[in-house]
């Protein structure tokens, strides 16, 4: 059987509007062996890098924007 492993589209930062928060749990609890990968649109940052992915069984993270990248927390 084939496993995909998920990706979470976050909207362009201008979008969200200065301040907003979202935060990507993996309530399934299959992260640590399949990865949970996070990417915003427009090929805008978070932290800096094109990807940020959640590892951890149970795992989450908390993503917020200044207007023009996005962050985690």
């Amino acid at each position: 059987s084939l496993v995909f492993a998920p990706s979470i589209g976050l909207p362009l930062p201008s979008l969200a509007g200065v301040g907003k928060h979202y935060i990507v749990k993996d309530e399934a609890g299959g992260a640590g062996t399949t990865t949970i990968t996070v990417v915003s649109a427009g090929e805008k940052t978070i932290d800096g890098a094109s990807t940020s992915t959640i590892t951890t069984n149970y795992g989450s993270k908390e993503f917020y924007t200044d207007g023009s990248s996005w962050f985690t927390k």
